[in-house]
């Protein structure tokens, strides 16, 4: 199962999820972007279902972008309360 395994930073999931979307691209398929950003959310492990459910059911669309900066704040605001 492809997701994100902790303690590997934000930003090389970031990556690798974009790499996969874009081979996916390469083989001919098209991922619209409200599929785009569902992916990335069920992309995401467990410990971020809190986190998946408020983007699902708290707003009636959502960009990918709104998901990337939303988790990376996550992640920086925790990494500054764990002192890390």
């Amino acid at each position: 199962m492809l997701c994100i395994v902790e303690g590997t930073p934000m930003e090389s999931h970031l990556n690798e999820f974009n790499l996969i979307i874009m081979d996916l691209l390469f083989i001919g398929i098209e991922i619209d972007n409200e599929d785009h950003v569902l992916l990335f959310l069920y992309y995401l492990s467990s410990i971020y279902h809190n986190f998946r459910k408020t983007f699902l059911f708290s707003r009636k669309t959502i960009t990918l972008e709104e998901v990337y900066s939303s988790l990376v704040f996550k992640y920086l605001i925790e990494r500054h309360f764990n002192g890390h």
